[in-house]
């Protein structure tokens, strides 16, 4: 009976973290602190509850294999904690790397990707107007 009870418990917890919003503070626009790329982090179009990016601005660089303009390259960002998100990191069209994304307090927004475990990249991100 106990365990029935702990369980119920668990599964509102667990459904009331799965529907929370998408901070605000995640939303808007973000630049790499070069300049070079600026993305756009709205709620998703398949669930508000998820937060996107798309690639709004980028000076083509020239080793770039692909042009990112217009791609959305942050897909499905769920919190996880306070100024923590979890989701997907699509750079190809066929590449698909788990992403942590963290809101810093300086007004920076972290994305953190793993290749592969302890093979991981980190861009910083300012925010825009």
């Amino acid at each position: 009976m106990k365990l029935r009870a702990l369980f119920f418990v668990f599964f509102a917890l667990y459904n009331q973290s799965a529907n929370a919003q998408v901070a605000d503070k995640l939303l808007g626009f973000w630049e790499t602190l070069d300049g070079t790329t600026r993305v756009k982090v709205e709620p998703c179009r398949s669930n508000n509850n998820l937060a996107c990016a798309i690639v709004v601005k980028e000076i083509h660089k020239p080793k770039a294999e692909e042009n990112l303009m217009g791609k959305m390259i942050l897909q499905n960002l769920k919190t996880v904690k306070e100024d923590e998100y979890y989701g997907l990191f699509t750079p190809k069209q066929n590449q698909t790397f788990k992403a942590k994304v963290q809101t810093l307090n300086s007004g920076r927004l972290q994305v953190l990707v793993c290749l592969v475990p302890m093979v991981c990249q980190s861009v910083i991100y300012k925010k825009v107007n």
